[in-house]
């Protein structure tokens, strides 16, 4: 009688292995599978901090230029004289124009001087820093009690019997003088080259401020460029 051995085990035992490996493979794609960290593209970036606005130019402009014709007029209002100014603009609702006048001839003396809108603003004294004499005077306000001859108008073109009721005044530099402090001789306004610091002031008496222990303010203040 013939025996016959069967070989059903051997198919078996030989693909133990290959499953074995197929298995591991399998278990490294599906670990792999899993991102390990999130993807770049999906961090969130942080929200940048708010920034605080800037105050604006036009602001800072015009407290810088008020600071340089307030520190102008109060070595002006103390006697200072030829003391360079190289600020250029305007503030409080004063202008000076054109900016650059010159004595060539009608046309290039030819000036407007614009005060504020409101009366009370223009109810100061109107003082000039010339480039080398140093202040003058185009008018002080007084009330109607003190009107009389005795009241010395330097310019009757820009005074105060005008600015009461105007504060537009287009005229040249032919038309207009000044008063010394503590002087009633008119002079020439626009005289010497330079740059000419037009000021509305709370006082342009020196001593007067100290007693009273007022600071100089200038409330509004241009300039006009001037070339003989």
């Amino acid at each position: 009688m013939t025996i016959f051995i069967s070989n059903s085990t051997r198919p078996r035992r030989a693909l133990a292995p290959a499953v074995l490996a197929l298995a591991l493979v399998s278990g490294c794609g599906e670990a792999g599978s899993e991102p390990s960290e999130t993807p770049r593209s999906h961090v969130e970036a942080p929200e940048p901090a708010p920034v605080a606005a800037a105050p604006t130019p036009a602001a800072v402009g015009t407290a810088d230029v008020a600071a340089l014709y307030t520190a102008d007029l109060e070595a002006a209002v103390a006697g200072a004289k030829k003391r360079p100014f190289t600020a250029t603009g305007d503030f409080g609702g004063m202008t000076c124009s054109p900016g650059r006048i010159s004595g060539t001839d009608s046309s290039t003396r030819a000036l407007t001087l614009t005060l504020p809108k409101d009366q009370a603003s223009r109810h100061h004294a109107l003082a000039v820093v010339t480039p080398e004499r140093g202040l003058l005077e185009l008018y002080s306000p007084y009330g109607d009690a003190s009107e009389s001859e005795d009241i010395v108008v330097p310019s009757h073109a820009i005074s105060w019997s005008e600015a009461r009721e105007q504060n537009i005044f287009v005229t040249n530099t032919d038309k207009l003088d000044g008063l010394r402090p503590g002087s009633d001789a008119p002079e020439v306004l626009f005289l010497e080259p330079g740059r000419y610091r037009f000021a509305l002031v709370n006082g342009i008496d020196a001593a007067l401020l100290r007693a009273n222990g007022t600071p100089l303010k200038v409330t509004a203040a241009c300039s006009f460029d001037w070339t003989p």
